[in-house]
């Protein structure tokens, strides 16, 4: 078993064998910097699927998963003959790479942090489709974003599966419709995993889960789903829903597991502790940002610095508001289990490490071309990084989950979809 995932040549070259051999390959265009995205197509089935790795780039499971999905087609293990099946190993494939340092060797959360990039909301493939909806209207789409349209207009599928990932927490799942019967045998497949389920799902605007872990995905073009504070575009699946009627679904799979999740002994925490942690610690964040943050503006950046600049203004926004001061104290509620906590207050810790890895980042590269300042303020958020990362280490004693079981677990839920999918056509 390993812990490793494809890197972007890895994954070029494996596609190019496919071209080789016969199978087709289309391009959809280009990234930001230029990197041909393609489309792997197999099969001649009525229905059509659309599988899409790495909608985020810090979650490359997917990319594992579409090298498993492409190679039991071809080797006629997986069935395929109601699909036309077709796969974007990668769509962020600029983001990809900026991640890849932490894609070898043994998986830690330290290693992923110190290599980590995940793009300004807006700038995301995944949520950048056209959206018009209450008076508010989105039209920015990323090149990766227009890419991914153009795949969805090539494929019409009834089908669509954006593949996530999470960093802890066990697994979970979007779909854009409840399906009991597809709910019963993903859950069955979770269990054979050892994984858990994560029942809380990520912090957001995912409404009530209709089943443990199972929570629905709407297009945000409805009425009454967009936001108030939404600032990018659709989904893909809220996009392809509108457009072609597509059943999507989202399998969230966790990098990092731990005896923690399984554990129900009460701790001395509420959710109400949870919530001024939260606040504490973007209050932390905002101030950090607000401080450094106009010092490397001023200088000369790169393409990917300018990415994490970006990605840093929002994080930015987003926790001034998160961790303004309340007078409202948090009620505190009921203690939490180990489990709760985990699920809540680790978690909450592991998504704010996020802010300080990339100004470390970002200062870093600018320290590298001999900027004095820059190098400072580099060596301060990994300190204040590695401080975070030693709470982390302690409380949850993470352990990777092995690539082969995250990429099996997301094709049996991919599998269990066309089987329903087609059941129904």
């Amino acid at each position: 078993m390993t812990t490793d995932f494809p890197t972007v040549d890895e994954m070029d070259a494996a596609t190019r064998k496919l071209a080789a051999d016969g199978i087709e390959v289309q391009t959809l265009g280009k990234s930001r910097t230029g990197r041909t995205i393609e489309m792997i197509s197999i099969g001649d089935g009525p229905l059509s699927a659309l599988v899409v790795g790495a909608p985020h780039p810090n979650e490359p499971a997917g990319c594992a998963t579409a090298e498993l999905l492409i190679e039991r087609l071809l080797a006629g293990t997986m069935p395929r003959g109601r699909f036309r099946w077709h796969v974007i190993k990668a769509i962020d494939i600029d983001g990809l790479a900026m991640n890849q340092g932490w894609f070898r060797g043994p998986r830690t959360f330290a290693g992923y942090a110190q290599n980590f990039f995940r793009p300004a909301f807006h700038r995301q493939p995944e949520y950048a489709f056209p959206l018009t909806a209450a008076g508010y209207a989105f039209d920015d789409a990323t090149p990766e974003t227009q890419c991914w349209q153009r795949a969805l207009d090539i494929a019409k599928p009834q089908l669509q599966a954006s593949l996530h990932g999470s960093e802890f927490g066990g697994a979970f799942f979007l779909t854009t419709e409840a399906i009991p019967a597809l709910t019963e045998r993903i859950s069955a497949a979770v269990a054979e995993t050892g994984l858990g389920l994560n029942t809380v799902g990520d912090t957001g605007y995912w409404e009530q889960a209709y089943a443990p872990a199972f929570f629905p995905l709407h297009s945000l073009a409805e009425p009454g789903k967009l936001p108030a504070d939404w600032r990018a575009g659709n989904s893909s699946c809220g996009y392809a829903r509108d457009r072609f009627g597509t059943f999507s679904l989202m399998p969230e799979v966790p990098l990092w597991t731990g005896r923690i999740l399984f554990e129900e002994s009460e701790t001395a925490f509420s959710l109400g502790d949870v919530a001024t942690l939260a606040r504490t610690l973007n209050a932390e964040i905002a101030s950090t940002l607000a401080r450094d943050l106009p010092r490397l503006a001023q200088r000369p950046q790169s393409g990917d610095d300018h990415e994490l600049q970006l990605a840093l203004e929002q994080a930015e926004l987003g926790a001034k508001v998160a961790g303004a001061p309340s007078n409202e104290r948090p009620a505190p509620g009921p203690r939490l289990t180990r489990r709760e906590y985990a699920l809540r207050a680790l978690k909450t810790r592991m998504a704010l490490v996020r802010p300080f890895a990339m100004l470390r980042r970002l200062a870093q590269s600018l320290a590298d071309r001999g900027d004095a300042d820059a190098k400072s303020i580099a060596a301060a958020a990994q300190m204040t990084m590695s401080g975070k990362l030693t709470i982390i280490r302690k409380e949850a004693g993470l352990e990777p989950v092995p690539t082969e079981a995250l990429a099996g677990l997301q094709l049996e839920a991919i599998l269990a979809s066309a089987e329903a999918i087609a059941a129904r056509s």
